[in-house]
């Protein structure tokens, strides 16, 4: 039997940011892949497909590579919080990327690095310097220069504003969550059980709606979005997403993948025609600024 690949795992520093740098890429691109898919999807059929396919892609890989597919009586329980992160920020991603756009929803989104250091500093005891501070406070200038730049479109879709900003919390919720513990399972494992367990409540929600399952006459461009978000964002880069958390501080592993908006910005721009323009590019720039920053003071 193979074995067991658990959070305790040590990875080259190397091999880190050249996973880092391949998930930037790959992540970034969900954005206008998802935006294509749920123009088409039903919210609750396009997340309900996904996560139930993502989980048990990732459970047969570590079925093939022996791991055991059980956690510990002990962390049974423990598993619910994550998973119920994982449910709300499906959710809250699905529609409010419907109704903002994209990128705009990318860049909201990425505030999630900037609400887990504030956790960490509450929860796991992370001593808050005024490098950190700053960054954070770099990266709030960028999110108020891109909502105050498109006042008029904001107001026309206060609600996916919110559940962007809802999705974005949920998510570092999850991370801090993750990282509280030390888990005695496979990565792989791991993640399988959040998706698994996460997709449940969306599922009887999915079931109690009658929401619509007719895949007829959904374009091939949004299949692709679909299969996009399913084995790449999913099964790749939030495996890998992770295993970053379980190996590393939970602010430096959310501060790493704060790059990302910017390829999702760029991608819609380019995939989907959305602005892209000086407003845009600077308040992206005022983000990676506070990536740098803190980045730098956790080396």
């Amino acid at each position: 039997m193979a074995r067991p690949e658990t959070a305790g795992g040590q990875t080259p520093a190397a091999g880190i940011v050249v996973s880092y740098a391949l998930v930037t890429v790959l992540w970034g691109l969900n954005w206008p892949a998802m935006k294509a898919a749920v123009d088409h999807f039903d919210p609750w059929t396009f997340r309900l497909l996904v996560l139930v396919l993502a989980g048990a892609t990732l459970f047969g890989l570590a079925a093939l590579q022996g791991h055991r597919l059980t956690l510990p009586r002990e962390q049974r329980w423990a598993i619910l919080l994550p998973a119920a992160t994982v449910t709300a920020w499906h959710m809250f991603s699905a529609y409010g990327v419907a109704a903002v756009g994209g990128g705009r929803a990318a860049i909201i989104a990425f505030t999630m690095p900037l609400w887990t250091m504030l956790l960490s500093i509450w929860l796991l005891g992370e001593r808050p310097t005024l490098v950190r501070v700053a960054a954070l406070a770099l990266g709030l200038l960028g999110l108020g220069l891109l909502l105050v730049d498109d006042l008029e479109n904001v107001g026309r879709a206060p609600a996916g504003v919110l559940l962007m900003f809802g999705g974005a919390l949920a998510w570092a919720v999850g991370t801090v969550a993750v990282k509280m513990r030390d888990w005695q399972v496979s990565i792989l494992v791991l993640t399988a059980w959040q998706l698994v367990l996460g997709v449940v409540p969306i599922g009887l929600i999915w079931a109690w709606r009658g929401a619509d399952a007719d895949l007829a006459g959904i374009p091939a461009s949004a299949w692709t979005g679909f299969l996009y978000c399913t084995f790449v964002a999913m099964v790749f880069c939030f495996y890998s997403y992770i295993r970053f958390v379980t190996l590393l501080p939970a602010t430096v592993a959310a501060i790493g993948v704060m790059a990302i908006p910017v390829v999702g910005v760029v991608s819609s721009a380019l995939l989907l025609g959305e602005p892209l323009g000086v407003i845009e590019l600077s308040a992206l720039a005022l983000v990676v600024g506070g990536q740098a920053l803190a980045t730098s003071s956790g080396r």
